[in-house]
């Protein structure tokens, strides 16, 4: 989970870095954000994941 945590952060800035490279943030407007936490079966708490960025 360790290491979780920093991959989704870096997955959930790309986009946005993409779309401030393009257009500028200030232009755009984020209506919805999923996010999905792979892990291996034992893996019960998946919602932190994406929680903590």
């Amino acid at each position: 989970m360790a290491d979780g945590v920093p991959a989704t952060r870096t997955a959930a800035l790309n986009p946005l870095a993409r779309v401030e490279e393009a257009i500028g943030l200030d232009r755009a407007r984020v209506l919805k954000v999923n996010a999905w936490a792979a892990s291996a079966p034992d893996l019960v708490d998946q919602p932190t994941v994406p929680r903590s960025c």
